[in-house]
């Protein structure tokens, strides 16, 4: 079942929400995946795409945040790692060839992605428009 981009998801920061878009349509590219015959080598490719562009888009929002001092950067930051830290244990477990680890993975995925992008990143959009640090429209950096 692939994932859906809401309007709500939106920042209001054109790069940051192109780039939540794209690691959207990545997250669906796996899914997709589940449908078809397993291809280990296709996921590994997606999997690592995945990974390489979170890296990417992470190091843009950090810059945001610190730019703006948001004040709960070092937990926001924490959770950054901490995706890219179970992405590696999940992909180290499907090396491994552990029963059931894809459908795990996607499940991390889709509920980090909601989670994260539909909760923390709300956080330091409101911090941003209530301490008039930036107009939700805004492109500063």
């Amino acid at each position: 079942m692939r994932i859906g981009w809401k309007q709500t998801y939106e920042t209001g920061i054109s790069k940051i929400d192109e780039q939540h878009r794209r690691l959207f349509d990545m997250v669906n590219e796996l899914l997709d995946q589940k449908t078809r015959s397993y291809n280990e080598r296709q996921i590994f490719s997606l999997l690592n795409g995945l990974v390489k562009y979170a890296e990417e888009h992470f190091a843009t929002e950090e810059k945001y945040l610190s730019y703006f001092k948001y004040p709960k950067f070092e937990e926001h930051t924490r959770q950054h790692l901490a995706f890219l830290q179970e992405i590696t244990k999940f992909a180290q477990k499907l090396e491994d060839h552990q029963a059931n680890v894809f459908p795990q993975m996607l499940e991390f995925l889709k509920r980090w992605y909601f989670t994260h992008i539909g909760e923390s990143d709300r956080l330091y959009v409101e911090y941003f428009v209530k301490h008039k640090l930036i107009h939700p429209a805004q492109e500063l950096l």
